[in-house]
């Protein structure tokens, strides 16, 4: 890659209309997927965490098909935990070799640490380096919860929505269970209708609902074109944040029958 090249991605905030050309000679974009996942020890009731891992492993499968099918773009997956600290569990992988342990910690649950390791990795020095390549997507980044934030997430989530690589995103949360902390989650998606509630009658769908909602999303934005980078940070949220509710009318319409009527209510 040429001086000139780099300096246009950078002036973009890492984002450009360009290709990468991949091990098997194809030229291609990326679209980064990125789950951040509470893996404090609540998340062991009704089996919520084990729901995560078996919906990340159907995610894999179908992730690995469309990267070896198709001709425009690729998905790297990048999983990070919080708990009492925020660590990574995989950085813009290819999905076959995500192999999160979720090992759930105690009742701490540092939100905050943990948007605070994602905005040190949306950079361009960081993922472009990393990724090995060149052009990219819009990312997705889902963020499931069952409670409140035991840290102050109010400056890391600020510094986030300063971030290109964040506000360009497709941002979607997850509501565990009616103790999860919705305003934190609106606060990430930048609206309330690209929060999805599970309660008590449909906690048992999790597996399903993470699932649906990944493979739409990534499929939504490996096709998608970019927003216009030189816009100011507010309208490229509010346009970001209205193309995420957007996707989840697509899986609403796609999964209602499945998944019944009352599942994608706002919260």
């Amino acid at each position: 890659m040429n001086g000139e090249s780099m300096d246009m991605i950078r002036a973009a905030g890492g984002y450009r209309d360009d290709y990468f050309i991949g091990l098997d000679g194809v030229q291609r974009y990326v679209m980064p997927l990125f789950l951040i996942v509470d893996t404090s020890g609540s998340m062991k009731a009704n089996h919520n965490i084990v729901q995560v891992r078996n919906a990340i492993e159907n995610i894999k499968v179908y992730l690995s098909k469309h990267n070896r099918e198709c001709s425009a773009s690729v998905v790297k997956v990048s999983v990070l935990c919080f708990d009492d600290t925020a660590h990574w569990e995989g950085f813009m992988q290819e999905p076959a070799l995500i192999c999160p342990d979720f090992t759930l910690g105690q009742m701490s649950s540092c939100m905050g640490e943990a948007f605070a390791a994602l905005d040190s990795k949306l950079s361009s020095e960081v993922l472009i380096r990393k990724g090995d390549c060149v052009g990219y997507k819009r990312a997705v980044f889902l963020l499931l919860s069952d409670g409140h934030s035991t840290d102050d997430a109010t400056e890391p989530i600020n510094r986030l929505r300063t971030n290109k690589w964040f506000v360009k995103g497709t941002r979607i949360g997850i509501a565990i269970g009616e103790e999860a902390d919705t305003g934190a989650l609106i606060q990430f998606t930048g609206a309330r209708k690209n929060v999805l509630q599970l309660n008590e009658d449909t906690l048992g769908c999790l597996e399903t609902v993470l699932e649906n909602v990944a493979v739409v999303a990534s499929s939504t934005n490996s096709r998608a074109n970019d927003l216009d980078m030189q816009m100011d940070f507010d309208r490229c949220f509010e346009m970001s944040a209205s193309a995420t509710a957007g996707i989840l009318a697509e899986v609403r319409r796609k999964y209602r029958a499945q998944l019944g009527e009352d599942l994608f209510k706002e919260c």
